[in-house]
């Protein structure tokens, strides 16, 4: 099963933790929350793209 969602804490390709989803809400939280968690790293949003077979970068969020 592909994920639609991806959430990675840290930079690449050192991620400290990734968190797949299907939901861009549930991702949202859970990069929020991540974001609170691990402060001082990226918490970056990633999306699926089917056409190019690519995850494609939606948002940053850094808590320092």
């Amino acid at each position: 099963m592909r994920y639609k969602y991806l959430v990675t804490v840290g930079t690449y390709p050192h991620f400290i933790k990734m968190v797949r989803s299907n939901s861009l809400k549930k991702s949202e939280d859970n990069q929020t929350k991540l974001a609170r968690e691990y402060k001082n790293e990226q918490v970056d949003l990633f999306e699926w793209n089917y056409i190019t077979n690519k995850w494609e970068h939606l948002s940053l969020v850094a808590i320092g």
